[in-house]
């Protein structure tokens, strides 16, 4: 879950009770207008604003990569 701040929140899919959560970074700034998450091959690809991004494998919350929507 996102609230538009740069934490992602992860909850328990019957109970809805928050179990985890992460901040998530690119470098040392956080990463502000997170929404729209999607969930591919094991990861959390938020956006922010119209820039999604690759996070971390280790799921720290580091971003390793903007993904380039130019023309889309």
């Amino acid at each position: 879950m996102s609230d538009g701040t740069p934490m992602l929140y992860f909850l328990d899919p019957e109970t809805l009770e928050q179990i985890n959560r992460m901040m998530v970074f690119d470098g040392h700034d956080p990463v502000w207008g997170l929404n729209e998450l999607e969930y591919v091959d094991g990861l959390v690809m938020p956006t922010s604003g119209d820039r999604p991004h690759r996070p971390d494998r280790a799921g720290v919350g580091k971003v390793v990569g903007w993904i380039d929507m130019t023309g889309f």
